[in-house]
């Protein structure tokens, strides 16, 4: 249900019903126009309306209406549509190229925040949702917000005087760990837009610890207070600022796993969930099934997600992606967006959507040719599939390198690399079958959890409503500042002490010489 002006006294009404019908009222807002971060927070929400909640999921794109939602099931969900207005622009220009640079695609993020703010804190759904929290007509007994680069919506919570969930769809950014108190060693935890994995080298160590340093500096005294502007104008300005608000978070959920991220030391109340919008395989069409059916060798899946098309990419890179196609000795399923491809080959197919992740689950399935981001990383390693990575922007980098790094897969320049790169690379991983034993093993590993992603998430969810806000759960150093969490206020006040003990000794200690060498002279 697409939750619209004209639909929205229908709905406030429906919101007080809730209170009859014993349902939670939970309200999501997910700022960025992504939509592989939607599907991340679709998965938890159509699963709290499947469980009888009353859910309220604003974002970019719309939600597919959960189909096992059904007469027997008290849940809803309504769908806000949260307008940008174009806002994000064309992230190809701006983040997305061989001279990418972590740093500035972290910026230019935080550069846009503060309009894309406004405009979906502005859009017609949404509007009478805030006006009603500030006449206090209408509650949320929980408030589910995206902890990424557009924070805009943390305030929301403290309209409605909800508990707080952040949600990553993603590696929990820095700041996020920060905002939980959580622990997060430079030494080993990467910044997510760095091509790194937790195992770095001393001078990757040094890039990581400066350009952490660097982002969370610009993010606190630069990019947060030009969002607190837009939350003042909004909400009004007797709100705290979103760097105080966001330690209120009672929960945070990450979308990551130790497998296809880095192993990482969580506190009670950050919960990893990575792989949460995976759910059981589906049969292919006939047309897809039969290309698989008459491919016994194996088949190849190739494609480098939505930003990738024939309008993004440069026909001479088109023309090394055929040449290398035409020269493999294998059946290849192309996700593109067109047809129309000159010298296409004729052991490539062509469609312009598929379903990536049932047809991971072919048995011959033998090679996914990927960009690395981080869903179809999680479903390939679900899956066991083999990946020839070529990373463009984000966390593809990171993802990229945990491939090489796990033994699963190869990266390649996309840039770059020549028809002839490609198609050793490829060869390199079909034919050396420790790359699919290696995925396989994973796989299992992946799979082997006491519960599910979707479980676990539900469940943490719902004892934070429970249990109003699980204060309990909240680490104590999100009030503390830096120096008493780090515990350099003492180490500072040790070496004081042990300085001036020292510099009382030494003194006595010449006192005493020069009183013990007069007296050996005068006897």
């Amino acid at each position: 249900m697409r939750f619209t002006p004209l639909s929205a006294l229908l709905t406030l009404l429906l919101l007080f019903c809730a209170d009859r019908c014993g349902a939670a009222r939970i309200l999501g807002l997910f700022a960025t126009p992504a939509k592989s971060h939607s599907r991340v927070f679709e998965a938890l929400f159509q699963e709290l309306a499947v469980r009888g909640h009353q859910v309220t999921f604003g974002s970019p794109f719309g939600l597919q209406w959960p189909s096992n939602l059904n007469a027997s099931s008290k849940g809803k969900i309504d769908y806000v549509h949260l307008d940008d207005q174009g806002v994000l622009g064309s992230i190809m220009g701006n983040v997305v190229g061989p001279k990418r640079k972590p740093l500035s695609e972290s910026l230019w993020l935080w550069t846009i925040a503060p309009d894309l703010c406004r405009n979906e804190l502005n859009s017609p759904g949404l509007k009478p949702i805030i006006e009603a929290g500030k006449n206090k007509t209408i509650s949320f007994d929980l408030v589910i917000v995206e902890s990424f680069f557009f924070d805009c919506f943390v305030p929301v919570a403290r309209l409605f005087e909800a508990p707080l969930v952040l949600f990553t769809s993603q590696w929990a950014p820095q700041w996020a760990h920060q905002a939980m108190g959580n622990p997060d060693s430079w030494a080993t935890s990467p910044n997510m837009f760095l091509p790194y994995t937790h195992k770095m080298s001393f001078f990757e160590r040094m890039h990581n610890v400066m350009h952490s340093a660097t982002a969370l500096l610009a993010r606190k005294y630069l990019e947060l207070p030009r969002q607190d502007k837009v939350v003042k104008e909004i909400f009004g300005g007797d709100f705290p600022t979103l760097a105080n608000m966001e330690k209120e978070a009672a929960l945070m959920l990450i979308n990551s796993h130790p497998i296809t991220n880095s192993p990482h030391a969580n506190l009670p109340n950050v919960v990893e969930v990575g792989g949460i919008h995976i759910k059981p395989a589906k049969s292919l069409d006939k047309d897809l099934q039969k290309f698989f059916d008459d491919s016994p060798k194996g088949v190849i899946l190739f494609s480098l997600g939505s930003l990738i098309t024939k309008d993004t990419m440069d026909p001479e890179r088109l023309t090394t992606l055929t040449t290398a196609m035409g020269a493999i000795d294998y059946p290849i399923l192309w996700r593109w967006d067109t047809e129309d491809v000159p010298n296409l080959p004729k052991n490539v197919k062509i469609v312009s959507w598929l379903p990536q992740r049932d047809v991971l689950a072919q048995k011959n399935l033998r090679l996914f040719v990927t960009h690395g981001g981080l869903l179809s990383t999680q479903e390939a390693t679900y899956e066991g599939v083999p990946r020839l990575v070529m990373p463009f922007f984000g966390d593809q980098q990171s993802n990229a390198q945990k491939v090489v790094q796990l033994g699963v897969g190869l990266s390649l320049n996309y840039y770059s690399a020549s028809a002839e790169e490609l198609v050793k690379s490829v060869n390199k991983i079909m034919n050396d079958k420790s790359f699919s034993e290696r995925a396989k093993q994973l796989s299992t590993a992946f799979r082997d959890q006491l519960n599910s992603p979707l479980e676990r998430a539900v469940f943490w969810t719902e004892h934070v409503i429970k249990q109003k806000g699980a204060q309990y759960l909240r680490t104590t150093s999100i009030d503390l500042n830096w120096l008493q969490d780090t515990c350099l206020d003492v180490i500072l006040a040790l070496i004081l002490s042990a300085a001036v003990v020292s510099i009382i000794a030494t003194k006595l200690m010449k006192k005493f010489l020069n009183h013990f060498s007069r007296k050996v002279k005068s006897d």
